[in-house]
């Protein structure tokens, strides 16, 4: 009689153990949870990211186009101050200067070595996409790679929360949405008309101080990809005015942008 007490006390603790240890293999750790910001979280955010005021570095710059057209890869020094100046150096896989470009304000001006020609004029987005690829124009340019908003929709457009995002109203239906991820900015999306005119996506945030070293632009309009990689960024520096307004090389032959 005691022995067979035994072996169903055995038994049931083996059941009980083997209960036990089912359960714990069926509970799966609990998935992380998404950060969740607030309306005054977010808008904290973009005034943050708006005080920036400049930046210098390398890029690595990739243009991927759908329409059949080969990519291009090349080495930039790039130069970016809010709202309207930019300076663009393309380099050779030999480190020779294939295009210098620089704008501020109402003035540009570009020098092809491997021409000779000197360009000055006006800016336009079809002029800084004849040098850079992209077709945007010299102030949203600027602002998407500060990772910021232009400065005319910063200041003028109508604010409101949608989830995780903010939409910030121009009129004339037109729409730019500041979407976030991880208590950072994501992507930052113009629409016009119900139409994307671009989207540029932020990622790789650097340790120190959040800035992202990656910035993915797609112009769907144009069938256009650009990757930017970012590397020894300097970031808020004093820049001299003389970095945005270049002087024709000796010899070079002086050509208005109109002519392009």
């Amino acid at each position: 009689m005691m022995r067979r007490r035994f072996i169903l006390w055995r038994l049931f603790l083996v059941l009980g153990l083997v209960a036990i240890l089912g359960g714990c293999v069926g509970m799966a750790p609990p998935a992380p949870t998404a950060l969740e910001l607030s309306d005054t979280q977010m808008r904290q955010i973009v005034q943050q990211r708006m005080a920036l005021q400049s930046w210098q570095g390398l890029a690595s710059v990739h243009c991927t186009w759908l329409d059949g057209r080969s990519t291009s890869s090349a080495t930039q020094a790039l130069h970016v101050q809010r709202p309207n100046r930019l300076r663009v150096e393309v380099f050779g896989v030999f480190g020779q200067q294939l295009m210098l470009m620089a704008a501020s304000g109402s003035h540009m001006a570009a020098y092809v070595p491997s021409q000779q020609t000197f360009y000055s004029g006006l800016p336009s987005r079809e002029r800084v996409e004849h040098f850079t690829g992209v077709p945007l124009t010299v102030p949203e340019l600027v602002a998407l790679l500060l990772g910021q908003l232009p400065e005319m929709v910063w200041r003028l457009a109508t604010v409101r929360a949608q989830g995780q995002s903010l939409i910030y109203d121009v009129g004339a239906g037109e729409f730019y949405q500041v979407q976030f991820e991880n208590g950072m900015i994501r992507t930052i999306t113009c629409l016009r008309l119900g139409q994307t005119v671009y989207e540029a996506c932020y990622e790789q945030p650097d340790a120190d101080n959040s800035f992202p070293r990656q910035l993915t632009l797609q112009v769907p309009d144009r069938g256009l990809t650009v990757q930017v990689k970012l590397e020894g960024l300097d970031l808020n520096p004093q820049l001299d005015e003389a970095l945005f307004e270049l002087t024709s090389p000796p010899g070079s032959q002086l050509l208005p942008l109109e002519a392009l």
